[in-house]
This record gives structure tokens, sequence and C-alpha cells, in this order.
């Protein structure tokens, strides 16, 4: 059995190199292998954004749930003067949405709608005429270029789900040969301002708010890692039996703060270019506060009798120094300057360039040295593996997956506010929803 106090100081460096490189977990390894000291940066700039491929299939049971999450939502509503039809007119969505595929990449929607028309005949007023109708449109679909989508074909038919009535005094009167006759007499240029109004839909910027206000919510979802959305290239748009696919290319970058929460940028436009390679750019961004909140905790928890306070600090451009007060005694205080490091393989360590160690009193005085020698032993012997840390999270399973995934470090930074890592993941993502 070990000393007591040995034992303690061994936990305490544990934890301590747990803090400075940014860990959960650590390897105890020794290695000869040459090592760089990290380098000081006063302001650190956000990494480029670049395109990372995400090949997207959705099928049709996804589809018509995200469409109908909101029900009976108004559609359609105009006055005299401004409808297509010649008379005022509203529907609104009485039902679930239906996405199915016809022949020849045509997308087919059913609607149930419900019916409510005030039309006119030979300048007189018919009154206002209720009704239930379901809607069923044929589209073909454009996607070529998917800047510029369009609809080049509209189809549609009705039928009544509960014929409409006017209400002459006070007795419903069947109205549905009238509101035939008109519909079949406007048929063209109810047609014509359909695929008008749903051409507008599929606009540039109108596919862009879509975009944004559906998208967007879900990529803020994490307070920690955020998703920052620039742009969006689409192509090869497939209609197939059972739903639709894609081939997505983001112009996009990550950040990864575990110590604040900010807002994900996520305005996308609809572009017309990607690169070449499908790269994912990261960048973590870790505060000192957030380092001095996990060291006091873990010191807390294994000296609770002694409260602890954490401080990290950078002296100036070429070292830190971590102040822990208070663990064994109220008087007692660790000082300890070092230097983050990076190895070959961008795995990280630390450095200690100096050990000053005061307040302790009777046995820990006597073993002051003893424990400034072993600071430096196990310095020496840790080493955060930052790929083998990621690697559960890009090989995740679920509706989202990485294909052939791959990190690469591409530098480390320092300052007086903290610590960051700029990286990138290659290989491409897969949604299959």
């Amino acid at each position: 059995m070990g000393d007591p106090k040995t034992i303690f100081m061994k936990k305490l460096l544990l934890s301590f190199f747990l803090l400075c490189t940014c860990l959960t977990g650590c390897t105890r390894k020794i290695s000869n292998d040459h090592a760089e000291v990290v380098a000081f940066q006063a302001d650190v700039p956000e990494v480029k954004p670049k395109f990372v491929r995400v090949d997207v299939s959705m099928s049709f049971d996804s589809l018509n749930y995200w469409l109908n999450r909101k029900l009976n939502r108004s559609l359609f509503k105009s006055g005299e003067s401004d409808t297509f039809i010649g008379f005022p007119i509203e529907i609104s969505q009485q039902g679930a949405i239906k996405l199915s595929s016809g022949l020849n990449q045509q997308l087919i929607v059913q609607l149930p709608t419900k019916f409510d028309a005030k039309p006119q005949i030979a300048g007189l007023s018919a009154g206002n005429i209720s009704g239930k109708m379901q809607i069923k449109l044929a589209s073909k679909l454009n996607f070529k270029e998917f800047t510029n989508a369009k609809i080049s074909e509209l189809a549609y038919s009705y039928d009544w789900l509960q014929k409409p009535s006017v209400t002459v005094a006070g007795f419903p009167i069947n109205a549905a040969p009238i509101v035939d006759n008109l519909l079949a007499s406007k048929s063209e240029v109810i047609r014509q301002g359909l695929l008008r109004q749903l051409n507008d839909l599929l606009s540039k910027k109108s596919l862009e708010g879509i975009l944004q206000s559906s998208i967007g919510p879900m990529l803020a979802g994490s307070k920690d890692f955020h998703l920052n959305v620039y742009g969006v290239n689409m192509k090869n748009f497939q209609l197939n039996s059972g739903g639709i696919s894609a081939e997505c290319w983001i112009q996009s970058s990550a950040n990864f703060h575990p110590s604040r929460e900010s807002v994900s940028v996520f305005f996308p436009r609809l572009i017309d270019f990607h690169d070449a390679e499908s790269t994912l750019a990261i960048k973590g961004d870790i505060d000192w506060v957030y380092f001095e909140q996990v060291l006091e905790k873990e010191l807390n928890r294994l000296s609770p009798i002694n409260p602890t306070q954490v401080r990290i600090q950078a002296l100036d451009d070429s070292k830190l120094v971590a102040n822990i007060i208070g663990f064994q005694g109220e008087k007692s205080e660790y000082k300890i300057e070092f230097v983050p490091i990076s190895f070959q393989d961008s795995s990280l360590g630390i450095r200690v360039m100096k050990t000053d160690i005061r307040g302790l009193v009777g046995v820990q005085k006597v073993f002051s040295k003893k424990i400034e020698r072993r600071l430096l032993k196990y310095a020496s012997k840790f080493r955060l593996d930052l790929k083998g840390q990621l690697a559960p999270w890009m090989n995740q399973t679920g509706p989202i997956r990485a294909i052939n995934s791959n990190l690469r470090i591409v530098g480390y930074r320092w300052n007086a506010k903290g610590f960051y890592v700029m990286g990138e993941i290659g290989g491409q993502w897969a949604i299959m929803k």
C-alpha cells in the first residue's frame, strides 16, 4: 500500500493533466517522440468555410410527417380583385397532406381541403358556398439546376368529400352543380394560377427561406457544437417510388464551445458551385474558465473538506501558470508553470517549466520535494489522443452517419482567453430518414 498523501497527489496530478489536455480521459504512455511547443496567438481567427458532401435520402413517410406537423392551415385566400378565379375564395387544409410519386418523375400531392366561396352568376351573388374537397395535384419537377428549379407541367383534379351547399331561407341547397360549372369554366385559369404560385414557391429566395426556417433550428440543437452554414449546392435530385434523394454540398464550418452558448450561423444561399473534395472545417474554442471549473470540481470531490480554487493565466506569450489554492488547507498553494506541447501524431501533452509548493505543514512539507519530482515525471508520460476521442462521434450510427471519415489536425494555439484546436474532417455524410 502506498502512502495516502502520495496516492492523493497521483489523483491530483491526473486531474490536472486531464484539465490541461482538454480530455475526459488520458492514456498513460512513455514516448520519446519529438514534441513542439504549441504557439501563442493573441487573436485566433475563425476557420475558412469549406464544402462537405451530404447525401440525403428522405422517404415519403418522413416527408409527410414533416409537412403535417401543423394541420388545418390556410392555403389560399383572396378578395374579388386579386383572385385569379374571379370571385372571393378561401381554401384551407382539413387533414393530412400525402406525397407520392407518379410516372416520369411526377410528384403527386393529395390534399383534403375546406372550400369557402362567394361566386357570382350573371353579376348576382350566389351566396356563401361551403364544402370539402380532396384535391389532387400531379406536377413534373425540373431540378437539373436547383437554383433555377421549376414545375414545367401541372394537372389537377378534385373530388367532393362534402358537397358544397348554400343556405337559402334557412335551408341548405346543393350547390355542387354550380361550383362544378364555375370551376370547369375556369379550369385553365386555375391551372395557370396554381402553376404560377407553385413556381413562386420554388424561387431561389423562397427556397433559401424554407431552408433557413426548417433546417436551421435542427442544427442549433446543441449548445456546445455549432454548425455554421453559408451556402448549399444541390445536385442529382431524384424522385423515386419510396421518396426523394439528392446530393448536397454544404458550404460550412463547425465550432466547439464547451463553456458558452452561441447561436449557429445559418443563412444559406443556393449556389451553383462547390469544392472538389468533401471537408468539414472545425475549430475548438475552450476557455481557461472551463478548465478551472473542471479541475475545481474534481479536487473538491477528492478533498471535500477543503474548498479549492483554481486559476489558469497566461504569464506572457511563452507560458501559462496554474494556481491551485486550498485543496490541502486554507493556506496551501500549488503554482505550476507550463506550456502545451504537440507531438508528430497530433496528440497533446504539457511541459512543466517550474513548480512552486507553499503553505504545507507537517508531513506535507517534508514530502514537498518528492511531490515536485512526481509532477515532472508524470508530465512526460501523459498524452491526449484527440483523434481517438473524436472517432466515436465521427463514426456514429443512426439517421446521419459518416462515410470514410478522417480527422486531420491543422494546428493548435493558445492565448490569455483559452486553448484552440483547428482541424478538418474529411469524408462525407449521409442522411437517411
